[in-house]
């Protein structure tokens, strides 16, 4: 609160703002709200988790959804706006519910999966580009992309018919 009334950036432990985040500095107080309500450590990774931040709901209501449909094979796709997942990287929210799901909800961790890791897997195995060493040589060429659609659309084949479930945090 304090920070939003007299815009010291050293209350965030920022460097004081510049002229341009000084005309935004309401905006920046709104962007570390929302982080601090998802979990303290997106803002300082030294602060601990808090069973009451929306990380640890979120995966409490995953995990009842995940029970409600075992029996059926549900499939929840979960999305936060906030952080992006990172293999191997440092904290971030989408580990952290994971681990939450495993290690307090005991949801084996080969049934969560992060889109990430699906993108990384089809990279291995498209074709790589070679540059072209002989004039009569063929082109290799990949299929143009829709205009406006930038990301390759991924099939996941689904064995059963699942229950499926969205969730924005």
């Amino acid at each position: 609160m304090q920070f939003a009334k007299t815009g010291d950036a050293t209350l965030l432990g920022r460097l004081p703002l510049s002229e341009t985040e000084e005309k935004a500095k309401m905006l920046i107080a709104t962007d570390y709200a929302r982080k601090m309500a998802l979990d303290m450590r997106m803002i300082d990774p030294s602060y601990e988790d808090h069973p009451d931040n929306k990380a640890s709901h979120c995966a409490k209501m995953i995990a009842d959804y995940y029970h409600k449909y075992d029996a059926q094979k549900g499939t929840q796709f979960v999305f936060s706006d906030l952080g992006t997942y990172q293999q191997g990287s440092e904290w971030n929210v989408y580990s952290e519910i994971k681990r939450k799901l495993i290690e307090d909800y005991h949801i084996p961790a080969h049934e969560i999966r992060f889109i990430q890791e699906f993108q990384a897997e089809l990279s291995k195995n498209e074709p790589k580009a070679v540059e072209k060493q002989d004039e009569h040589a063929p082109d290799i060429r990949q299929e143009p992309r829709p205009k406006g659609d930038t990301v390759p659309t991924v099939n996941v084949p689904m064995m059963d018919k699942r229950p499926q479930t969205g969730l924005h945090i």
